[in-house]
């Protein structure tokens, strides 16, 4: 091994961020999983990564040998002094979350979980800052927690009679709250269940009942019934910070006990919440029809004549709808493209500009300074961690 620093991981999620990098920085990486759960003879490692709770018996035993541990959690623990832990910002979480549905005019939120996480330290941050930071945005916040059966009942049939009845209530739960709506839940799947509730109910999404997710895992996302936005927790930042921490302690300096908390990397944007939120079937076909043709040369005729209503009309609506007229919603949705493209690609701002319907790259550099007070190159490495996602982020 030679005088390579040597780290040990345990962790059964994804670990190859972690150890890809440590790769990269000339460390020693060897996983505990070839162990069985002993830990190796020999010189005690530099330091342990794991996501086990903190008072494991691993944990004990690392932390007995003097290893430096670094717990990747899923949720804060009781324990986490002893140790180094790297917290998901779940609060944080939940304030994107409602920030999201509130940037997209949505006036009703909602939150569905099972009764069993109220008060879980996984979820109550998402939905109580979630939930509260939508009132102090002017949204009227429901919520759904599911009712269980019996729980002495047969296993088996349990688990089927719980899954039809908590289909039954969420169908009832969406067709009694007002729409449109902006749903927000834990997980990615719940935010698949409550597509296929929606759709069983023949509520349009995201026209009606607009869905996020938490996670961000793009497989179960882009195989949903419908592709689903969520708010992505991070992983690969999370792995970054557990990183550079560690590293700390290989190169002598103190690493820090107790929890760190890293924000997550922003939402990942995708059919379920692409919409603004109206109740007025003509100004939702307008937006549509805007942001289906962003690369169009489009007047406010044009937009008027394609959804058959009189322009000064469809102009009225606009403005009491969502509060801007028809050209300003145009110029907002093709820079808020623009900082899409500048997250997630490498094209340069004059590869971008024809992409979101901008006739110059000068005349977008001007718009995109006058709005985001700084150009679309810092803003571009101001959000680099986001780039290379393969769908639209926003932070």
């Amino acid at each position: 091994m030679g005088d390579k620093p040597v780290v040990w991981v345990s962790l059964g999620r994804d670990k190859r961020p972690i150890v890809e990098r440590a790769r990269d920085l000339g460390w020693r990486v060897i996983d505990l999983a070839f162990y069985r759960g002993n830990l190796p003879s020999g010189p005690a490692p530099h330091g342990a990564f794991v996501d086990t709770l903190p008072d494991s018996p691993l944990v004990t035993d690392l932390l007995a040998r003097g290893c430096c541990v670094i717990r990747l959690g899923r949720f804060e623990h009781a324990a986490d002094g002893t140790l180094t832990s790297i917290i998901p910002g779940r609060a944080d979480a939940g304030r994107l979350a409602a920030e999201h549905f509130a940037d997209r005019k949505f006036q009703h939120v909602g939150f569905v979980c099972y009764p069993t996480l109220i008060g879980n330290p996984y979820v109550s941050p998402l939905r109580d800052v979630f939930c509260a930071r939508a009132r102090e945005l002017g949204c009227e916040a429901h919520s759904l927690v599911f009712e269980d059966l019996d729980p002495r009942k047969d296993a088996e049939m349990l688990a089927s009679e719980t899954h039809l009845l908590r289909q039954a209530q969420l169908a009832r739960w969406l067709q009694s709250v007002p729409k449109p709506i902006g749903i927000f839940t834990f997980s990615d799947n719940m935010a698949g269940r409550i597509a296929i509730a929606a759709l069983d109910e023949a509520l349009e999404i995201p026209k009606q009942v607009a869905l996020l997710g938490y996670g961000g895992d793009r497989a179960t996302c882009v195989s949903a019934p419908v592709l689903l936005s969520a708010v992505d927790v991070g992983h690969e930042r999370l792995c970054e910070v557990a990183i550079r921490l560690m590293q700390d302690h290989v190169n002598g300096k103190a690493v820090p006990s107790g929890a760190t908390y890293v924000p997550p990397s922003g939402v990942v944007i995708r059919e379920s919440t692409d919409v603004l939120a109206s109740t007025d079937p003509a100004v939702a076909d307008a937006i549509r029809y805007m942001w289906d043709h962003l690369t169009a040369d489009l007047s406010v005729d044009d937009v008027a004549a394609a959804v058959s209503t009189p322009r000064r009309k469809l102009e009225r609506a606009f403005h009491a709808q969502i509060g801007h007229g028809i050209n300003a919603e145009l110029q907002r949705r093709r820079l808020e493209r623009c900082c899409e493209l500048l997250r997630t690609t490498t094209f340069t701002i004059a590869d971008i500009a024809p992409m979101v319907g901008f006739r110059s790259k000068d005349y977008l550099h001007t718009l995109f300074r006058r709005r985001f007070g700084m150009t679309p190159r810092a803003y571009r490495l101001a959000n680099a961690d986001s780039r290379g996602n393969a769908d639209a982020t926003t932070s």
